[in-house]
């Protein structure tokens, strides 16, 4: 039989350290039947970085726009130069 393995975060034990822990969620799994499900570790959750300072993607999606917004400059440029020629001519 194949096994699996699973990350599930659990926010509502809070304890001095973590072999408290530990038990605490041992004693719940326990309480809930759930004696087959085994702790690999137990650790602080990293600190959420606000979204504003989070590094913005490299995907080159915003200068692949400028450079069309820039393309489209020139060629509206170029339009009214050739009109102008033409009229003038």
């Amino acid at each position: 039989m194949i096994q699996f393995e699973a990350t599930i975060r659990v926010q509502d034990i809070v304890d001095t350290d973590k072999a408290a822990a530990r038990r605490k969620l041992e004693e719940r799994l326990h309480a809930a039947g759930l004696n087959h499900f085994q702790i690999v570790s137990i650790g602080v959750p990293a600190a959420i970085t606000p979204p504003a300072l989070s590094p913005r993607p490299t995907n080159g999606v915003g200068r692949a726009s400028a450079l069309g917004g820039q393309i489209l400059v020139a060629a509206v440029s170029l339009w009214a130069l050739w009109f102008l020629w033409m009229i003038a001519g």
